[in-house]
């Protein structure tokens, strides 16, 4: 009896020890993305549903500065500055405002 607990202690404190690197592999990785997401990028080509309740807009243009909307419009009527991150889209669909309750951030890569 006295050996099966030490295996189970032992089994716990590698089983802490992989959680907290983990953690602290995946907060980093945060981090990362979270600098990714204060630059601009343009989004184009996108299929984007408003939420309003308004018919699905395709070809759309999507451009974020520092995390917000700076303009949203159809392909070619929204200018994208020089020097830009451009990102397509195309077969994609955009939801901005809903908010994804389960997200993996420490998948490397994220979020493209």
């Amino acid at each position: 009896m006295r050996s099966l607990l030490k295996i189970i202690l032992l089994l716990v404190m590698v089983f802490v020890g992989i959680l907290l690197l983990s953690t602290a592999w995946s907060v980093e990785n945060q981090e990362d993305a979270l600098v990714k997401y204060q630059r601009a990028l343009a989004f184009v080509n996108v299929c984007l549903i408003d939420g309003t309740g308004s018919p699905a807009k395709a070809n759309q243009t999507v451009i974020l500065t520092d995390g917000n909307f700076a303009a949203v419009g159809n392909k070619g009527e929204v200018v994208i500055p020089l020097g830009m991150e451009v990102i397509d889209l195309e077969g994609k669909t955009m939801i901005p405002g809903i908010v994804g309750l389960h997200n993996h951030l420490h998948i490397p890569g994220f979020p493209f």
